[in-house]
């Protein structure tokens, strides 16, 4: 083997090895965890939660949001993040005195992840009409 092939092998080892670490960045980046206190009684999916501190996970389309006692997993999709250079936060359909999570945004993202609205939702909804929109902030990940 002459010094050019060597040097073109060196090459194409080390194109390999950027490429190997620019592919494998966006599968850490597609997991996100964000702490938040929710002081109130509310509903993931067909799932009541009590109020507490919770962990909320996205790993790839689904979310895990749980405590020391409880947990709910529910599939999500991927919608525009309206504040992109805000804090974390979790954003609820409140009916009443009745919660339901709809979205979850990560600071410094401009995708958020939305929850479809479950049949418990749509019955509250058909009943007591159009939602308030009901923030909580996350404290930290």
């Amino acid at each position: 083997m002459t010094f050019k092939s060597y040097r073109m092998a060196a090459v194409v080892a080390i194109v390999a090895l950027v490429l190997t670490a620019w592919n494998s960045a966006p599968v850490h980046a597609q997991s996100l965890t964000m702490r938040v206190n929710i002081p109130f009684t509310f509903h993931v999916g067909v799932k009541s939660m009590p109020p507490g501190t919770y962990l909320v996970r996205k790993t790839g389309d689904a979310l895990k949001i749980a405590d020391r006692l409880n947990s709910a997993m529910v599939m999500s999709t991927a919608v525009t993040n309206r504040a992109p250079n805000g804090d974390d936060r979790l954003i609820f359909n409140r009916y009443a005195d009745q919660y339901f999570l709809s979205e979850v945004r990560w600071g410094g993202y401009s995708e958020a992840r939305g929850l479809t609205k479950s049949k418990v939702e749509l019955e509250v909804a058909r009943t007591l009409g159009i939602p308030e929109r009901v923030q909580t902030a996350g404290v930290g990940r």
